[in-house]
């Protein structure tokens, strides 16, 4: 149930970053004006605060665990599949069972892309102050098309890594769960 949650948080953070990204474009294009009612429409409610307020805890506290750096993005020459690869540092005195995370996609500063990594458990854990590289890949058209007219030499492509859910081997966890 936990990798549900994880999973449906994660989709839900990087939609909102797709989202906040159209949406400052749309606003850049515009001229600027403000009434009273725009003013209070940008007003948070309580609960999204709370829900804000849990995404900064999570995110500091995954960023305080794991270091995720990426090593490489290759697209192929066809364009027919890419792979990204990732060095996964464990930066605490426990070991990792497993990681879930968002990589967002940015060109010149604006998000084009969002992939929500699923949980990824590994074999033998990460042990503590230890590294893993790993390289995931994918062949799907819908992701393709996202990324082909981005993903061209010379590009100004940037990556974050949004990290959703560390699993440590001792049944301790660090997502959004463990942060309410």
């Amino acid at each position: 149930m936990k990798l549900n949650k994880s999973f449906l948080f994660g989709t839900m953070l990087a939609a909102s970053l797709v989202l906040t990204a159209c949406n400052d474009k749309e606003k850049a294009a515009e001229p600027q004006k403000t009434t009273t009612t725009e003013a209070q429409a940008v007003q948070t409610s309580p609960e999204q605060e709370k829900i804000n307020q849990a995404i900064i805890e999570t995110t500091k506290r995954f960023q305080e665990a794991v270091q995720i750096n990426v090593t490489n993005v290759n697209l192929s020459e066809d364009g027919k599949s890419y792979s990204i690869s990732y060095s996964i540092k464990n930066l605490t005195d426990k070991a990792i069972s497993s990681l879930q995370w968002a990589t967002v996609y940015k060109d010149s500063g604006k998000a084009f892309y969002v992939a929500n990594i699923p949980a990824i458990a590994f074999k033998n854990s990460i042990a503590p102050q230890g590294v893993e590289n790993i390289k995931l890949s994918s062949e799907e058209e819908n992701v393709l098309a996202q990324m082909r007219a981005h993903l061209k030499e010379g590009a100004n492509i940037q990556l974050e890594i949004i990290g959703t859910l560390v699993q440590f081997t001792d049944g301790s966890t660090i997502s959004l769960e463990t942060t309410k």
